[in-house]
């Protein structure tokens, strides 16, 4: 069928769901709701995770990685001294001639072996980490000095962010300062209201998708259900318009398969156009955009791996496919070779046979073994080169993120989520995947539907005719003339037939159309030409 045809059919069903607009849309709506709702989750994940690897605390000089340290020394070197000077003085409890020379020292080239030198940046971190809750938060988020062991909840979380120079510092601090009990200036216990609250807003998210789910999924049924059933009516109401069908030997044969098969294809495929064909693409964006938000490189990385398998992978599985397909037909072709060296027992038996039917049985046997094995062999071959590509991916990618956690580039709760959000991908593409074919099925039914509803009308009230009074006496035809509907063929030429009532009459002669055609004329089902 053609593919453009097939595509305006079934853009003419989904014009149906429109008389159920508010139902087609609240499904559309439902459908991307679900798919922010699940990002959302992940985002939660991400809390979840990074408050239970740092417990809520705030980063010290000695746990800092590799770039924190890095980018604090660079800010910190890049500042005047009248600036440091401030910072320091800003802790409260530093004397004059000790600000002075933390002020003057240069965080490069250092002897971390010295105490004193440690000493040192510790007080100089602690500065610094005053002066961030400071600029982000204010003074009311500023933990006490002696504090660093407490869990303060997200500020943890803002502390490190901002000291990577992360993307996600301004949202954690709008966040903060937005939702106060995220963070806990004075410490708080194991059980604190940023764990609560996180639980609980987690709880409200995956109520919210189940909901939004529910809703998608009563949405569409309801736009489907109206617009099939009114595709069925009108089938229905046009069946009765087709004289052809009135009068063929296989009467309405057409109309219900139509009325059943077909349109029941339609409504599975608007169905799934209303909730995988919209939550799919939506959710599969919002996953990508979420992982290369997390990691862009690693996510990239990922995700091009993933499209390499992909493409090789389907590549050697489509080259192993087709050969198991011949090797297929070919055992298909030696299991009939062999039924008929089966079949042939008594003539074997008659003429002595029996060794060479033997000896051809079992060549065909070893043919057909050798078909099979080279069938097995390509499955075995290409399941196994998927796996091992999938598994090299992974330890590569294992590798890099492992590399990127130890230098500080990713967090152990950002490879967490990333990880979820990449696996969460394979999804929505199997879904997708699974709805190209009830897709493609429905547009195929669509295109027969409406040809059907496309159909001229062969049977109407004629202008001027005459109602039929109650039959007392007789049925007359005078010079009835009848086109087959739809060609030129012409059925009754002339045909004058006088019935008396309460009398049986036979109609004999070789075709069916035209004794049918006689006889329809009497109830209306057909009109004369």
């Amino acid at each position: 069928m053609d593919r453009q045809a097939e595509q305006a059919a079934f853009a003419k069903a989904c014009a149906y769901l429109n008389y159920k607009k508010g139902a087609k849309w609240t499904a559309h709506a439902a459908a991307a709701g679900a798919g922010v709702v699940y990002v959302a989750l992940l985002v939660i994940l991400w809390l979840f995770t990074d408050l239970l690897v740092y417990r809520g605390q705030l980063p010290t000089h000695h746990s800092l990685t590799p770039l924190q340290q890095t980018r604090f020394y660079a800010e910190w070197n890049a500042l005047d001294v009248g600036e440091r000077q401030k910072r320091l003085q800003d802790l409260g409890y530093l004397d004059e001639e000790r600000i002075q020379r933390l002020a003057r020292l240069p965080l490069e080239n250092l002897d971390l072996s010295s105490e004193t030198v440690r000493a040192d940046l510790r007080t100089i971190w602690y500065a610094q980490v005053r002066h961030i809750l400071l600029t982000r938060l204010g003074a009311e988020a500023l933990p006490e000095r002696d504090d660093y062991n407490a869990n303060v909840g997200i500020i943890s979380l803002l502390v490190r962010a901002e000291t990577e120079g992360r993307l996600i510092t301004p949202m954690v601090a709008a966040l903060a300062r937005w939702a106060k009990w995220t963070r806990n200036p004075r410490g708080g216990g194991i059980i604190s209201p940023y764990l609560i609250g996180l639980l609980v807003i987690g709880v409200v998210l995956a109520i919210l998708g189940a909901a939004l789910m529910l809703l998608m999924r009563e949405m569409a049924a309801r736009a489907t259900i109206e617009a099939t059933t009114r595709l069925r009516r009108a089938v229905y109401h046009h069946t009765f318009r087709l004289g052809t069908l009135a009068f063929r030997a296989l009467g309405p044969t057409e109309a219900v398969s139509i009325f059943a098969r077909h349109i029941e294809a339609v409504h599975d495929a608007l169905f799934t156009y209303l909730t995988v064909s919209y939550r799919a693409p939506i959710k599969f964006v919002l996953l990508i955009a979420f992982a290369l938000f997390v990691q862009f490189w690693l996510a990239l990385a990922s995700l091009m791996l993933a499209l390499l398998v992909w493409l090789i992978g389907g590549q050697v599985a489509a080259y192993f496919r087709r050969r198991g397909r011949q090797a297929t037909h070919l055992a298909s072709e030696i299991l009939t070779i062999l039924r008929e060296s089966l079949m042939l027992m008594r003539l074997v038996k008659c003429y002595l046979m029996e060794q060479f039917n033997q000896n051809r049985v079992e060549r065909q046997l070893a043919r057909y073994a050798r078909v099979q094995m080279i069938r097995l062999r390509g499955e075995a071959l290409y399941q196994s080169l998927l796996i091992l590509l999938g598994l090299l991916c992974a330890l590569l990618l294992l590798f890099v993120a492992g590399v990127l956690v130890l230098s500080g580039q990713l967090t152990v709760a950002s490879l967490v989520a990333l990880s979820t959000a990449l696996v969460s991908l394979y999804q929505p593409v199997q879904r997708w995947l699974e709805a190209r074919r009830f897709l493609r099925r429905g547009r195929d039914s669509a295109e027969v539907v409406f040809k059907f509803l496309e159909r001229r009308g062969e049977v109407g009230q004629v202008v001027g005719a005459e109602f039929l009074p109650p039959l007392h006496k007789q049925i007359e035809f005078d010079n009835v003339c009848l086109r087959e509907p739809g060609s030129s063929r012409m059925l009754l030429q002339e045909v004058s037939l006088t019935i008396p009532a309460g009398k049986r009459v036979g109609l004999i002669g070789p075709d069916d159309l035209e004794k049918h055609a006689l006889v329809y004329l009497i109830p209306r089902l057909l009109d004369p030409t």
